[in-house]
């Protein structure tokens, strides 16, 4: 019976022991996960909703929709890994989405329930970013 060695670890497919990332981070990205989510709904819901009279509107907000739930999906996976490139979009996904939510605040109660929501998620998202733990992580990676 032949003993075989395991195969080799390349540096990109397991993290430093150093690197993992704390749970505040955890915890950002996945909200920002969410907001992906919430986006590329957004954006099948206007698409599904076509009105031939505006046709390139209804087509653009869609479709922007779809690209804007990819990135934010893409930034958030990325700063799961700890890549520091990623914090800064999705600080700034936070920082417009806030007073969109204020300005958007609605007569019927959907609308105040999706704006606390928002309000709700971009603090959180917030927070985990700038936790200090979160922080350090990023600052280890960043070396």
């Amino acid at each position: 019976m032949a003993v075989t060695s395991p195969a080799p670890q390349t540096p990109d497919s397991q993290p430093s022991p150093g690197w993992t990332a704390p749970v505040p981070l955890v915890v950002a990205c996945a909200v920002a996960g969410l907001e992906a989510l919430a986006y590329g709904a957004v954006g099948v819901v206007s698409l599904a909703a076509f009105d031939p009279d505006q046709a390139a509107f209804t087509i653009s907000v869609g479709l922007s929709f779809l690209v804007l739930a990819g990135f934010v999906g893409f930034c958030a996976w990325r700063l799961r890994s700890l890549h520091v490139w990623a914090r800064s979009p999705l600080v700034m996904l936070q920082l417009i989405q806030i007073p969109v939510a204020i300005s958007l605040w609605g007569d019927g109660w959907w609308a105040r329930v999706a704006n606390v929501l928002m309000l709700t998620l971009s603090a959180l998202a917030l927070v985990g970013i700038f936790h200090p733990r979160s922080l350090a992580a990023l600052e280890d990676a960043d070396e």
